[in-house]
């Protein structure tokens, strides 16, 4: 067998296992226009052991899309176990999830600044070392 067709396997595994996770994504929109119009503003959503037609896939990382996917377009989706996934619109939820969102943002944003201050403090402390010795 040859590189490029091992690549070109490995590339169409890859492209089926994201249209399989788009697919199932496309499910729970389908779970949560159902609920809508019967006036629910939220739902769980169980990613399924087997779906049949196609091929074993890791249901952690099924619900990780999912809840990413979510996250993402605007609802407040969060783990209830490794595949159940609680998903609300109700619109006081997503303001508050919206705020916390924005949060966790400015947190990251300041770790890593100050990670990069300690890395450019670590550089100058081994420049001076390294000078020192000489």
């Amino acid at each position: 067998m040859s590189l490029n067709t091992i690549m070109s396997i490995q590339k169409q595994r890859k492209n089926r296992r994201t249209q399989i996770f788009k697919d199932i994504f496309e499910k729970v929109k389908l779970r949560i226009n159902h609920y809508t119009k019967f006036g629910q503003t939220c739902c769980t959503y169980q990613v399924p052991y087997i779906i049949y037609g196609l091929p074993h896939v890791n249901l952690g990382e099924i619900a990780d899309y999912l809840e990413k996917r979510l996250t993402d377009e605007g609802f407040s989706a969060s783990r209830v176990d490794q595949i159940t996934i609680y998903v609300s619109w109700e619109e006081s939820v997503i303001i508050e999830q919206s705020r916390l969102n924005k949060e966790k943002k400015t947190q990251r944003k300041h770790e890593r600044d100050m990670d990069a201050m300690d890395e450019n403090r670590n550089k100058e402390l081994l420049k001076s070392l390294v000078s020192y010795n000489n």
